[in-house]
């Protein structure tokens, strides 16, 4: 039974985690880093999705081809993924919205990791998020978020269709 139990959750987990391009998963999910910079007034964000299900996404929503392996425009891109993960990945800090731009991004075999920051944060609170990424595509699609403030981390997960979540520091 325990063995059962562990195969189940550790499964999803190694293959989230492996990055293996060739294998097809079976199981939607993203992973948001959002860290408070207090030095900065920033917070920074880092947001891991399946290359090929941003990819499909984003070529059916705005009918335009994208490869982030062989980006032919690499400025089209990263205007496009920014697009598209502001109206999807929606923070507030202390009641003040955060406005995202986009730093970089790389790929790490099947995932990609998109850098992005919010200017001006000079606490934080209470963090707001309501992260629907990728939600349109995929009907069980998971939203993994850490989120840390002056050093404490905190962490949960959403599943379609459920998108808001609070951190209180």
């Amino acid at each position: 039974m325990v063995i059962s139990v562990c195969k189940w959750f550790l499964l999803p987990v190694f293959i989230l985690f492996s990055g293996f391009e060739t294998m097809v998963h079976p199981f939607y999910a993203s992973v948001t880093e959002i860290q408070h910079n207090a030095r900065e007034k920033t917070l920074e964000l880092s947001c891991r999705m399946f290359t090929d299900d941003l990819e499909n996404t984003i070529n059916r929503l705005y009918k335009m081809h994208i490869d982030l392996s062989a980006p032919a425009d690499s400025a089209m891109i990263k205007t496009l993924v920014t697009h598209y993960i502001e109206k999807h990945l929606l923070i507030k800090a202390d009641g003040k919205s955060a406005i995202l731009w986009m730093a970089g991004y790389e790929r790490e075999k099947g995932a990609t990791w998109f850098y992005l920051q919010a200017d001006g944060i000079s606490t934080a609170q209470k963090i707001e998020i309501t992260n629907s990424l990728l939600y349109e595509s995929f009907p069980s699609q998971m939203s993994i978020m850490h989120v840390t403030v002056n050093g404490k981390r905190k962490s949960t997960q959403l599943t379609n269709p459920d998108k808001n979540v609070l951190f209180g520091f």
